[in-house]
């Protein structure tokens, strides 16, 4: 039988090695920690690019199919590389590495429960800080995947059929959406 005190030690060890654990465990889990990302939609398979925006015009966010994250974002015009930064308050801006014209990642509320999502030039002030809360996102865990919910409209990302920029439906749009929950993979990002 142990003593007390070599118990509490004991349990004291096994504390701080399921924290290191948790930790490591964390930090692998995927988006949400800032540094470089790639986006891949649950229902779809498809990694969430942009294309061609400049700042102070919109380019273009949709879904796309085999597209190699791995891509040299300064040679091709697609890219599914984006940079992850965290903002104060606790959301994240999603800024495209597409160096042939990159950018935030963007949203409205166009239509009554869903919007166009696009990238628009980045409103980062020299610290990182984007004041623009149209590009920036809730970053949500869930037991699907992550959940991104634009600040302004507190519609979600959603890479199934639906509306583009264009209001045309195609299965690589990306739009913004009301919230389905769990249940809907299209909304739900690794």
């Amino acid at each position: 039988m142990l003593s007390r005190t070599r118990q509490h030690r004991r349990l004291t060890r096994l504390t701080a090695v399921a924290a290191v654990i948790g930790a490591v465990a964390a930090g692998t889990a995927g988006p949400a920690f800032a540094g470089n990302v790639t986006w891949k939609n649950a229902g779809t398979g498809y990694y969430l690019v942009s294309e061609n925006g400049t700042p102070g015009k919109p380019g273009n966010a949709y879904t796309v199919l085999d597209n190699s994250p791995g891509n040299d974002c300064s040679v091709y015009t697609v890219c599914a590389k984006w940079t992850d930064i965290k903002q104060g308050d606790g959301t994240w801006v999603e800024e495209s590495q597409n160096t042939n014209g990159g950018g935030c990642l963007d949203s409205n509320s166009a239509w009554t429960s869903y919007g166009s999502v696009y990238v628009h030039g980045c409103f980062l002030d020299s610290n990182g800080v984007d004041n623009d809360t149209y590009q920036k996102w809730h970053e949500l865990a869930t037991t699907t995947g992550w959940a991104l919910e634009d600040e302004q409209t507190g519609l979600f990302l959603d890479g199934g059929t639906g509306p583009g920029g264009n209001g045309r439906f195609s299965s690589t749009n990306l739009f913004a959406n009301s919230n389905y929950g769990n249940g809907d993979a299209w909304q739900r990002w690794h």
